[in-house]
C-alpha cells in the first residue's frame, strides 16, 4: 500500500482525490510530494541532473523508510495544462502519477520503457478521470 504526504505551503493545489489515484497503483511505501515553483525546481534540476532549466516534475528515490520524494513545479504545471488545453487538476494528477511511477522503478529512456510507463500512467489517469 502506498502512503504519502503532500507539502503545499502556499495552498496552491486544487481539490484532487490523491488517495483514489494511489489506490490504482500497485506498490508499497511512503513518499512525499512537495509543491514548489519553477525557480526551485530549476535549482534541483541543475544540482542533481546537471540540467540548468526548469521542468514540471522531479522524483528522487530514497531508501526503505522513505520510498522517495516528488517535486512538482506548480507554475510550470499551469502553463503545461494551458498548452495541452486540459485542467490543472488533470495536469497535477498526471505529474503525481508520473512521479510515483518513477519511484516504483519505471522510466522512459527508450521507446519500449516509455510505452510501458506511459501506458500505465494513462490507464491510472483514465480510471481516475472517467
Amino acid at each position: 500500500m502506498l502512503k504519502f504526504q503532500i507539502n503545499d505551503p502556499k495552498h496552491l493545489l486544487p481539490k484532487i482525490n490523491f488517495k483514489a489515484i494511489v489506490k490504482g497503483i500497485e506498490g508499497s511505501g511512503f513518499f512525499e510530494v512537495s509543491i514548489i515553483d519553477s525557480k526551485q525546481i530549476k535549482a534541483l534540476n541543475k544540482k542533481y541532473r546537471k540540467i540548468d532549466e526548469p521542468t514540471d516534475v522531479l522524483s528522487f528515490c530514497m531508501n526503505d523508510q522513505l520510498l522517495g520524494e516528488i517535486f512538482i513545479a506548480y507554475d510550470y504545471a499551469v502553463k503545461e495544462a494551458k498548452s495541452h488545453k486540459w485542467s490543472i487538476e488533470y495536469e497535477i494528477a498526471l505529474l503525481f502519477v508520473h512521479g510515483i511511477l518513477h519511484l516504483l522503478g519505471h522510466d522512459h529512456y527508450d521507446k519500449k520503457t516509455k510505452k510501458v510507463m506511459f501506458d500505465l500512467q494513462n490507464k491510472i489517469l483514465n480510471e481516475t478521470f472517467k
